[in-house]
């Protein structure tokens, strides 16, 4: 029933409110069954508060490959809060992730609470390799991280506009 106003209200573009609503009481429910609704909220809203409240949902199903995939798209996107929650979600085993997380650490431009929250993952990071014992032999210094973004299926995402209206939580 949810998902059925969530749909209505995103087929209308003209019922944000609506829209935003919806996807935090599926956020408060918190059913693996409203993951397909939610992903088509990202993939297909240009409202970026829409899209934060869906990673916001989803983080709650990290195990989701679905899931997993939009927050880290979210790392890219044009919503700072949106950003803030895939850098405290997203995983640090990918590489690309890695790489996302470093570049928004360092980025000046970068709202100040994401860079931090960017950095302390980063920072963990380092302090896990520093902990590591030093080999006695010469060994190759490691590449930078900064090279190339991940390619993902919902690219076109991320270069939609911001809009903003009194529906911000």
């Amino acid at each position: 029933m949810l998902e059925e106003a969530g749909a209505s209200a995103l087929a209308s573009d003209d019922d944000m409110c609506r829209l935003c609503r919806v996807i935090d009481a599926l956020a408060t429910i918190g059913a693996p069954e409203s993951i397909g609704f939610l992903a088509t909220v990202y993939e297909q809203t240009a409202y970026s508060y829409a899209r934060r409240r869906v990673v916001e949902a989803l983080v709650a199903h990290m195990t989701c490959d679905v899931a997993r995939e939009l927050i880290e798209e979210a790392l890219w996107d044009c919503e700072a809060d949106s950003r803030l929650v895939a850098c405290k979600a997203v995983s640090r085993d990918s590489i690309s992730n890695r790489r996302r997380l470093a570049e928004v650490a360092a980025d000046a431009f970068e709202e100040r609470d994401v860079r931090q929250a960017a950095r302390r993952r980063t920072d963990t990071d380092s302090t896990r390799r520093s902990r590591s014992p030093t080999p006695r032999s010469r060994s190759r210094p490691a590449r930078a991280a900064t090279r190339g973004a991940r390619p993902s299926a919902t690219a076109s995402i991320t270069g939609t506009a911001c809009w903003t209206t009194t529906c911000r939580r």
